[in-house]
């Protein structure tokens, strides 16, 4: 376990909030059955910064859609491209935290998070599409 929180601390998942955790067990939001599998992993991928988006495979890029702010994904929620073409109420409100808060926000987060992406892609193939 020691072992394990150094690593934690040491790479990329630093920004798991180690002090919350006592002991080595599985997260709530892997073993509920009220979110599906392929929400889990994408929550999987927010904890642990591996959405594709530039900064986190060390990219210092801007986003491809609005190209005004750097290709994060705390900007995928905040993008002035995707935000108004989702019609999303809650995109406001959420945070990229709730994937660490309990097992109701996590699932809320990763419902808005896979509609966030699918329209990412939808407008870069677009984008590409046009410029060819």
């Amino acid at each position: 376990y020691k072992y394990l929180i150094e690593e934690i601390e040491r790479k990329k998942l630093k920004k798991i909030k180690t002090s919350s955790y006592k002991k080595l067990e599985m997260q709530k939001y892997l073993l509920t059955e009220k979110i599906f599998t392929h929400s889990k992993k994408l929550l999987f991928k927010i904890r642990t910064n591996m959405l594709n988006v530039g900064h986190n495979y060390g990219k210092n890029s801007l986003c491809p859609l609005c190209l005004n702010e750097d290709d994060t994904q705390l900007h995928l929620i905040k993008c002035t491209v995707i935000k108004p073409s989702l019609n999303i109420s809650q995109i406001s409100h959420i945070n990229l935290e709730d994937a660490f808060v309990n097992v109701v926000k996590a699932k809320e987060l990763s419902l808005i998070m896979e509609k966030i992406l699918y329209k990412r892609e939808e407008i870069i193939e677009a984008k590409k599409k046009n410029q060819e």
